[in-house]
């Protein structure tokens, strides 16, 4: 077997000098590679900022929106058919409105709400009968017009300082399909009308 030559002292330099250049060329390049990085992440925070300038606060608005209105949706989606229609019953509820704020009582309709505390008893129906089932959206935009027509029978009964007076509820008359007794009593809280619409077939 051959013995190797052994290198020069000049050879053993070169290739000292070879493996010194290629690890500065590695270094170089992960340098590089770094620094590349940094820009890409740079260019992509201030592309992100331009973007959210860009954006006008109507835009962003309407993004809420959106967003709000699909939770809704797939909130509304999981109800029972019941639950939806007393949901848009309430939603269309909500856009009653009063001609005024509050009202005062004579001195003959001061002595009911004085006797009368907690729930009243003095509770009386009046029914329809209709030849065709009753379409609730119908009958809530029925309630809608009347409120303002009538709005000391509609409203809500609340003891002032010296005396109660009649204010508009802070719950609005809703539609409701009959569960329950209809002559139940009414709780008097100052929140809700001190009548009750309630719909069953026809």
């Amino acid at each position: 077997m051959a013995k190797k030559t052994p290198l020069s002292e000049q050879e053993k330099q070169a290739r000292r000098q070879e493996r010194k250049m290629e690890r500065q060329r590695r270094l170089e390049e992960k340098r590089q590679a770094k620094l590349l990085a940094r820009q890409k992440k740079a260019e992509g925070r201030a592309k992100h900022k331009a973007d959210k300038k860009s954006l006008t606060k109507q835009d962003a608005k309407t993004r809420r929106e959106q967003k709000r209105q699909k939770r809704i949706d797939d909130a509304f989606a999981k109800m029972t058919p019941d639950e939806q229609m007393e949901a848009k019953l309430d939603s269309i509820a909500h856009l009653q409105k009063y001609n005024k704020k509050w009202y005062k009582l004579d001195n003959s309709a001061l002595l009911f709400p004085m006797t009368a505390k907690g729930e009243s008893y003095s509770v009386f129906r009046v029914a329809v009968q209709l030849k065709e089932p009753v379409n609730p959206i119908e009958l809530q935009y029925a309630v809608n017009d009347i409120v303002p027509r009538f709005p000391t029978i509609c409203g809500t009964i609340v003891h002032g300082l010296f005396w109660p007076y009649i204010e508009r509820p802070a719950k609005p008359i809703v539609a409701k399909k009959q569960k329950k007794m209809p002559t139940r009593p009414i709780t008097m809280d100052g929140k809700r009308s001190q009548i009750r619409v309630n719909y069953f077939e026809n």
